[in-house]
């Protein structure tokens, strides 16, 4: 067997243990409820997650 042939089999094979085991094991929980509810933060309260953003924005 060729070093490229057993590479590219490796490669293949680790995508696919990748893929699959990202797979969301209870879809129930995704899909039930209003999501808009769930995610909505009352005015005056403090979300969870913060995103600090910083950089140029350079148009050429």
């Amino acid at each position: 067997m060729k070093r490229t042939d057993f590479f590219l089999k490796f490669i293949a094979l680790v995508s696919m243990v990748a893929l699959f085991s990202c797979k969301t094991k209870n879809t129930s929980s995704a899909v039930s409820g209003d999501a808009a509810a769930k995610a909505y933060v009352a005015p005056g309260k403090y979300d969870e997650f913060y995103n600090f953003v910083s950089g140029d924005l350079v148009a050429n």
